[in-house]
């Protein structure tokens, strides 16, 4: 025969099992979600990465392309650096320093060009 303690102890049992699946259920439902959003972060990840390849392939092409450019046997990188050259040479030898001499220069150059524009134009 079952007596009461045997029948609450039983009762007791069975609402702690149901409490106990309840709680799985509920971590299996969490742990669904969680893979979801691992799989939507590494997802995002995997093309953050690859837009930072092709972001250096980029980068590594357009530094290519300026050297290729910018070479130093192109004939007119050759006549800037030797422009520049006899600009610095010329101010080494008025005796002015090079940074102000080049603003000076570039002024007085920028102000010629302004007065043969107006010329040709006309205006003046």
């Amino acid at each position: 025969m079952i007596d009461q303690e045997t029948i609450r102890k039983v009762t007791s049992h069975e609402d702690r099992i149901q409490a106990l699946e309840d709680h799985k259920k509920l971590c299996d439902e969490l742990h669904d979600i969680s893979k979801d959003h691992r799989k939507r972060s590494d997802d995002a990840m995997n093309n953050l990465t690859q837009s930072n390849l092709l972001l250096a392939k980029s980068i590594d092409n357009m530094n290519l392309t300026l050297s290729e450019i910018v070479r130093d046997d192109r004939p007119i990188v050759k006549r800037s650096k030797i422009f520049w050259l006899w600009v610095d040479n010329f101010l080494i030898w008025l005796g002015v320093s090079r940074r102000i001499g080049k603003w000076i220069f570039g002024s007085v150059v920028a102000l010629a060009a302004f007065a043969a524009a107006l010329k040709t134009l006309g205006v003046w």
